[in-house]
């Protein structure tokens, strides 16, 4: 079932999970973790206003409208305060983290983590690990991830935009070569291997395929001439199909999405160029 997230009876729900999951994450963080560390601080996370992280000072988010990409007014909160980010000083502690509050043991290589609860609450936890600015991308990444969730409704996005977009959004805030070089990675191995297969409707994309998914984002945000990247995103939030909406708000197939691609990396550069 669909919920919508802007209806009064939902957010009196969400608030009493949002604060029983609060008072369960610090009652670990001081019980089972001791003493924490200052960067393993809790803070609340509003997705409105301009996007700023900050993590000289342990860590604080906010994300834009989305943006520009989207144009909704700026006073409009998604997450509304329904997000937990637990920023650890290492990996030891966030695996345990994981495992004991999230009963997940299965982290693999990811220096962050989104979690998205029916209630409708948003939790990050992840490790600073040696770059700020590397961590900064995975924080805004994963928390983008909560707006795609809390946009509207529950209804999910295809895989391929909701990491397209968050991957589009970590690279608008942070500004560094790391969403840029999965792109180049993405369209080396799709052009080694000429498919991407079920790219564009399976339920989790490959980590291999993501550069292609904030490609995807990058060209239709170019060719959107008013509203229609927001058009396209809503009517999936309100229920559509993910291809039936593009074609409404782009006049574009799935089939033309390939296309448009193929286009696009024809002439993408094997590595990123060095900077000067």
């Amino acid at each position: 079932m669909c919920i919508n997230w802007m209806q009064d009876d939902c957010e009196k729900r969400e608030t009493h999970g949002f604060r029983r999951t609060c008072q369960q994450g610090l009652r670990y963080l001081t019980a089972k973790v001791g003493p924490v560390p200052v960067e393993c601080t809790c803070h609340f996370v509003n997705l409105k206003g301009d996007m700023r992280c900050q993590l000289k000072q342990a860590t604080v988010l906010h994300l834009p409208g989305t943006v520009h990409g989207l144009r909704h007014p700026a006073h409009q909160e998604y997450l509304a305060g329904k997000c937990l980010v637990f920023p650890f000083s290492n990996k030891p502690l966030f695996k345990r983290f994981e495992v004991e509050f999230f009963n997940n043991t299965e982290t693999g290589g990811a220096q962050g983590l989104c979690h998205l609860s029916s209630d409708g609450n948003v939790a990050f936890s992840g490790f600073r690990g040696d770059s700020d600015a590397y961590f900064g991308g995975v924080l805004v990444h994963e928390t983008a991830h909560g707006f795609v969730f809390r946009y509207l409704s529950s209804a999910p996005a295809p895989s391929w935009l909701d990491e397209g977009m968050s991957d589009w959004i970590a690279n608008t805030i942070m500004k560094n070569n790391d969403v840029p070089r999965k792109q180049i990675d993405s369209a080396n191995i799709i052009k080694r291997t000429g498919t991407w297969n079920d790219f564009l409707t399976t339920s989790r994309i490959s980590f291999d395929h993501y550069g292609a998914a904030s490609t995807l984002v990058e060209i239709l945000l170019r060719r959107d001439k008013g509203l229609q990247f927001r058009q396209f995103f809503t009517g999936i939030k309100e229920g559509k199909d993910a291809e039936e909406s593009l074609k409404e708000c782009f006049g574009l197939s799935y089939q033309d999405l390939a296309i448009l691609y193929a286009e696009q990396i024809a002439n993408m550069p094997e590595r990123l160029p060095r900077s000067r």
